[in-house]
């Protein structure tokens, strides 16, 4: 198994990142290697490495986790002006659709020359949720623009009924979940 960490930024967020002060690890060895001008590493797990990857994969997985400052900038909205807020959504949508185009141009790109072709049914659907998720958060963004028309300001939402909106939030929950 071989692993290569990019010391360089990914605009797809997607990224294994290892820079010159990485730990040492009796589970994994690497070399050095020159692609063009640009060094890599290129990772290789020992034999105590598989044994730990083994174990690893036997525990259950830690729920997901989201780090989203767009959201939380939307979250705290009502300190600033309707013009913030949609600069906001301009730049989520903004986001979202780069990294949709990244994740096409890795998918398109993995059908040609996968990098890993051992791996490209597991790496598949993992990019197949990657961009569910920023399909998912294109959508909302529309939702969230839709809502956003009907308040004359940030901190005041007018006569837009948000007990509708959440009863309508709750009925699709329970929905989702059978």
């Amino acid at each position: 198994m071989e692993l290569v960490l990019a010391q360089r930024g990914d605009p797809a967020g997607r990224h294994l990142h290892a820079g010159s002060n990485a730990p040492a690890s009796p589970r994994v060895a690497h070399t050095k290697e020159t692609t063009g001008k640009r060094p890599r590493t290129v990772y290789g797990i020992t034999d105590a490495g598989r044994d730990e990857l083994r174990r690893w994969l036997d525990a259950p997985p830690a729920p997901p986790t989201t780090e989203f400052e767009g959201l939380v900038k939307l979250f705290f909205a009502e300190a600033g002006s309707l013009e913030q807020l949609t600069a906001t959504l301009d730049a989520i949508a903004a986001e979202a659709a780069e990294r949709i185009d990244v994740l096409r141009a890795r998918a398109d790109a993995a059908i040609d020359e996968p990098r890993f072709p051992g791996r490209q049914h597991v790496s598949t659907v993992c990019l197949r949720l990657a961009l569910d998720q920023e399909v998912a958060v294109l959508r909302w963004v529309d939702w969230v623009r839709e809502q956003v028309a009907q308040w004359p300001d940030a901190a005041d939402p007018g006569a837009w009924d948000g007990n509708r909106v959440l009863a309508e939030l709750a009925a699709d929950a329970r929905a989702a979940v059978g």
